[in-house]
């Protein structure tokens, strides 16, 4: 057993903190995307499965009556009963939410046109790009003209004289003005994702340690996750 003070006061104290600097994932919060519904779903079940685990594993360790084998079969029957299993479940949601944010970013891409008379006068666009001697105006231009800058994206770097680093740069302001809606909210989930990976970690850590700070706790915890994703 750990021999850390009140392990679940510890834990649950930490994701208190966090839950100060994200009052969105509050149990009591209204606010928010469905996102942030599911996110603050998923981890106010984690914070109480970690801490009825918690003060089950406090009692177990105060009671006169279990050698320390018996606490320790006792505290693993519940965890592999009532607590892993619900645990899983809400780290898994918090998984496939961020997954389904990620994927949402990646279809952020430009828009390929499909005109061919708009796509040969893109040719030439890239084409007098090519030809500026000054890499620089290059660059102005593209910056300053939606146009112009589309017309570079659609195409390999080379074809209007670009470096690489700079087409990035083209390629990142022309998908923001065609989804900038999407990433801005994309961008607000960033911090609140990050937050509710903090506060999984945290009960995750309040389960581990009541069971015990060893490899043995280590590897029930990880033979059970693998049995319980692959069903």
């Amino acid at each position: 057993m750990s021999n850390k003070g009140n392990i679940a006061e510890f834990w649950q104290q930490a994701v208190r903190q966090q839950l100060d600097q994200c009052p969105a994932l509050r149990s009591d919060s209204q606010t928010g995307s469905p996102v942030v519904a599911a996110l603050r779903s998923a981890t106010s079940r984690a914070a109480e499965i970690s801490a009825a685990f918690g003060r089950i594993g406090e009692r177990t360790r105060r009671d006169p009556h279990l050698t320390e084998a018996g606490k320790r079969d006792k505290i693993t029957t519940v965890a592999t009963r009532d607590t892993l299993g619900p645990l899983r479940r809400t780290q898994r949601e918090v998984a496939e939410v961020k997954a389904q944010v990620a994927a949402k970013r990646a279809a952020c891409v430009v828009r390929r046109g499909t005109d061919p008379v708009e796509e040969m006068r893109r040719q030439e666009v890239r084409a007098f790009l090519r030809s500026l001697p000054d890499p620089g105006k290059r660059i102005g231009a593209a910056m300053q003209d939606p146009e112009i800058a589309r017309a570079v994206v659609e195409a390999s770097p080379m074809l209007s004289g670009m470096d690489a680093a700079n087409y990035q740069r083209i390629h990142d302001e022309v998908v923001k003005a065609e989804h900038g809606d999407v990433l801005a909210e994309l961008d607000g989930l960033k911090e609140v994702i990050q937050y509710a990976e903090n506060i999984m970690a945290f009960c995750h850590n309040s389960v581990r340690d009541t069971l015990g700070e060893n490899r043995e706790t280590d590897k029930l915890i990880a033979d059970f996750n693998k049995e319980y994703d692959a069903s």
